[in-house]
């Protein structure tokens, strides 16, 4: 009984916190959410000790709820250390930093430029690092490449990396997200573009950017 209690009331705060990152699009209640998911599924991995007892349902409701209370808990974890921890510093160790300044590198204080030596025009922001390609410069006039500058700025200046870390985590394990997740990705990158926008105090240069780019599929 006390255990049904539990199951009850994990996945009644797992859809509250889910509810609450909608409004919010807070990490840490992402978090809190995935956390109550795993939780669940820890309650359902006690409930269930049926093995290979010639009932296939039975394995089935077995290997299950064993994946949701240890293999979504190490995935997720595994998933934050590589993709937040180990994958930023392999991006740093490829890409040498240049020395490559810009005045507005200024408006994000601590904010860092990488020269990716690529032709493929891309770029993306890790924490408070903005890598662009250098086939950027041969596609994007010098008001473009300001306004894709700007973008990854605004990523920088919103945590845009952590939350989209996070979202995509969220698809991956949390089912109930995997219908939302990608408003969110839609909203930042919108955001992204209003922040270039006001600060160029035209939207001119960050869409003729984005319609050079979609070219490549960037």
């Amino acid at each position: 009984m006390m255990e049904t209690a539990m199951l009850v009331a994990s996945i009644l705060a797992a859809l509250l916190f889910f509810w609450l990152w909608k409004r919010t699009r807070s990490v840490w209640l992402a978090y809190a959410h995935l956390s109550m998911l795993t939780f669940t599924g820890f309650i359902l991995s006690l409930q269930s000790y049926c093995a290979w007892s010639g009932n296939a349902l039975g394995m089935c409701t077995w290997l299950v709820s064993k994946i949701l209370g240890y293999g979504v808990p190490i995935a997720v974890v595994l998933a934050f250390v590589v993709g937040w921890l180990i994958l930023p510093l392999m991006y740093k160790k490829r890409f040498a930093d240049l020395g490559f300044t810009h005045k507005l590198l200024k408006l994000v204080p601590g904010a860092r430029l990488w020269i990716v030596d690529t032709a493929k025009p891309y770029a993306f922001a890790l924490k408070k690092d903005v890598f662009i390609t250098v086939g950027m410069f041969d596609i994007l006039t010098m008001k473009e490449q300001e306004a894709v500058l700007l973008h990854e700025l605004g990523h920088v200046r919103q945590k845009t990396s952590l939350r989209k870390f996070t979202t995509a985590i969220m698809r991956l394990v949390s089912p109930i997200s995997a219908f939302y997740t990608h408003k969110v990705l839609n909203s930042e990158e919108k955001d992204a573009d209003a922040y270039a926008a006001r600060m160029q105090k035209t939207n001119k240069h960050v869409l003729s950017a984005r319609a050079k780019l979609q070219v490549y599929k960037v």
